[in-house]
């Protein structure tokens, strides 16, 4: 292996390498993007002897970066070129330097690390010694809206001398220390001096128009006064601030300088406001989001409300501020009625307005022929897919289940409810006209037999994982008068990745958790993944905020079998075999295989066959009766059964009780 010396590329690694930089070699498809499977080395760096190996191989003529915690908390603060303009902008940032009395800090950077890039702009490494890098964040635009000056913070890659230019620079182009320049000598700065950079950058280079308000509630018929969010917008942002414990520094020709509660303005800036226009804070420790426009009252919301907009509304609403209340975001009837309803009948309005159910009565005077758009491929009010498996009919099953317990009739074979239940069908996938009544009807039911069960079709409402989709949902049972709720299928019914366990999360956090506190039952109904075996489609979270998962899949041709995959509470029965029947007694669907059924008979028989002793444990009983050869599967033998065993009474009490 030849030393590094001879080896230049390699020889420039170590000199970053042993600067506490996280070294790796750039990609060769002329991208300024990382080599090979890089994510690992954002939290711990590779080790030398792996870096040296590949560079070894001679199939990488460039190297970078990566910044934050992996280096050691470093931050890239980049020009952007061509040459004449990141002179100018160095220019700039001098004099401003001048004016903010910062011309050492700005100096002590210029001294330690900084690059020539291969697009002639000027990349300067600071590392932070009393915290952590930032995200990667835009510290300055044109008036143009093009990027003047950004930072590659946590994470975030970049390339670093000696690397030859990529795509689009000039030919023969290179990344080169300016100067004696070199990784050893990067800027050591405080958070805190950090946080004045970026300002500095902002106040010389930053050429962008005024960020509009963050906050602009929405003004629906028949309301057309002020929100009391908008109303508070005319209060001065000295008024908000200065109570909170802030302190205003300076201003300039746009902006109002703070420096944030408990600390010295000896100590340098912590945010920048304009009076018509969102607050910028740069200080990591002032309690408040960095680097976003947060307006008057965003930021009042997160001193006084922890970031609730919909609390910060009220309150300032109670206060006097504007017309009414308002109240960002959704449900809808909070800000879409008059003020002459009260709370409850401002949401029956909307629900009935916004979540109608389908009337049975009218569906089943409306025609039943097809409307076809391209036949026989895509009809009127259908969504079509087209795929290889077919169907196992789980909604048809479902909506079996939802007409009996709506009417209080047995199902499966199993006795009947003690009452009726009231059902909400949220339905996003099956046609009402062409789907729904056939089936009903071929189950034997009517319009005068389903006023129990409420069916809202393809409805317009916010997705389950959100705060608002709940409350619509809740305020449809509380109208309704429900204490079921099923939905189909939940895939249609959220808005955030399916395969991320935060969707999940969230939906159990805004619905599942309301649902179980008002006492309402839910179930929701969900496609299986690629691989059947492996259970429920998308991340791992969506089983875990649920008491049961079963499955239902095909066995045969008219057979299915319904499956207890996993349970929070007892279950009996746990697998069943399903026959799907149609004949004069309408469609219907009969158990027509029951394992654990046959079990307990199986065991009770084998019980009684050999007289096992009653007064014995279960565990002793279990032993004692496959001793005596009976066959009574895996485990002990059922709680139930050795209950229903014991609570025989034996032969012999047949005869005393005739004596």
């Amino acid at each position: 292996m030849p030393a590094t010396t001879d080896h230049p590329l390699i020889a420039a690694a170590r000199d970053w390498y042993d600067a506490g930089y996280a070294v790796v070699p750039s990609h060769e498809d002329g991208t300024k993007r990382p080599f090979g499977r890089w994510k690992s080395y954002q939290s711990e760096r590779m080790i030398w002897d792996d870096l040296q190996t590949l560079l070894l191989t001679d199939r990488h003529t460039g190297i970078g970066a990566i910044m934050g915690k992996a280096s050691d908390n470093t931050e890239l603060i980049e020009i952007e070129g061509p040459a004449d303009l990141a002179m100018a902008a160095l220019e700039k940032l001098r004099v401003a330097a001048v004016n903010h009395d910062c011309t050492d800090l700005l100096d002590r950077i210029f001294r330690g690390c900084m690059i020539r890039s291969a697009g002639d702009g000027l990349h300067l490494f600071i590392r932070i010694t009393d915290g952590t890098a930032k995200a990667n964040t835009k510290l300055a635009m044109s008036a143009a809206g093009e990027v003047v000056a950004e930072t590659r913070g946590e994470g975030g890659f970049v390339i670093v001398a000696p690397t030859p230019g990529r795509k689009g620079h000039a030919e023969g182009k290179v990344y080169a220390f300016i100067g004696p320049s070199n990784p050893a000598a990067t800027a050591l700065v405080t958070a805190a001096e950090r946080d004045q950079l970026h300002e500095l950058f902002r106040i010389a280079l930053d050429e962008s128009p005024a960020v509009a308000p963050a906050v602009t509630p929405r003004v629906m018929e028949p309301f057309t006064g002020t929100s009391s969010l908008d109303a508070f917008r005319a209060t001065s942002w000295a008024a908000i601030l200065q109570p909170l414990g802030w302190t205003w520094d300076h201003r300039d020709d746009t902006r109002n300088y703070w420096v944030r509660p408990g600390k010295s303005a000896a100590d340098g800036i912590s945010a920048s406001t304009i009076e018509d226009a969102p607050m910028v804070c740069f200080s990591t420790n002032a309690g408040l989001p960095t680097d976003v426009g947060m307006s008057k009252g965003q930021v009042y919301a997160h001193y006084h409300h922890g970031g609730d907009m919909s609390a910060a509304s009220r309150a300032l609403s109670d206060q006097g501020f504007g017309d009414r209340l308002a109240l960002p975001p959704l449900p809808a009837w909070e800000v879409d009625i008059g003020t002459d309803m009260s709370p409850a009948e401002a949401e029956s309005s909307w629900v009935a307005e916004n979540l109608p159910r389908v009337d049975w009565h009218d569906l089943w005077q409306q025609e039943q022929k097809e409307e076809w758009i391209v036949e026989p491929l895509l009809a009127a009010r259908r969504l079509v897919a087209l795929y290889s498996a077919p169907k196992v009919g789980k909604s048809l099953l479902m909506l079996e289940i939802a007409a009996a317990v709506a009417n209080g009739k047995a199902m499966l074979g199993y006795h009947a409810p003690s009452r009726a239940y009231r059902t909400l069908y949220v339905d996003f996938e099956n046609d009402p006209r062409a789907d729904v009544r056939e089936r009903l009807e071929s189950m034997g039911y009517g319009p005068d037999d389903l006023d129990n069960l409420v069916l809202l079709s393809f409805p317009t409402m916010n997705y389950l994982d959100t705060e608002a989709g709940s409350r619509e949902l809740l305020a449809a049972i509380r109208y309704y008068g429900c204490e079921i709720v099923v939905v189909d299928t939940v895939s249609r019914a959220i808005g955030g990745e399916e395969n991320e366990n935060d969707t999940w999360l969230k939906f159990y956090k805004h619905t599942g958790l309301k649902l179980k506190q008002e006492g309402v039952a839910l179930i929701r109904l969900d496609h299986a993944g690629k691989d059947e075996s492996k259970g429920q489609r998308g991340g791992s979270a969506k089983s875990g905020d649920v008491d049961a998962v079963w499955r239902l899949s095909r066995d045969g041709e008219d057979t299915f079998r319904l499956q207890c995959e996993a349970q929070r509470f007892p279950i009996s029965e746990t697998d069943l075999t399903l026959r799907r029947v149609e004949d004069g007694s309408g469609l219907r669907h009969e158990v027509v295989g029951n394992p654990a059924s046959d079990r307990h008979e199986r065991v009770l028989d084998a019980l009684r066959k050999h007289e096992i002793d009653k007064d014995l444990s279960l565990t002793a009983a279990t032993k004692a009766v496959r001793k005596a050869g009976a066959v009574i599967g895996k485990g002990r033998i059922p709680d139930a059964t050795w209950a229903a065993y014991c609570a025989e009474i034996p032969a012999w009490n047949h005869s005393q009780e005739a004596l």
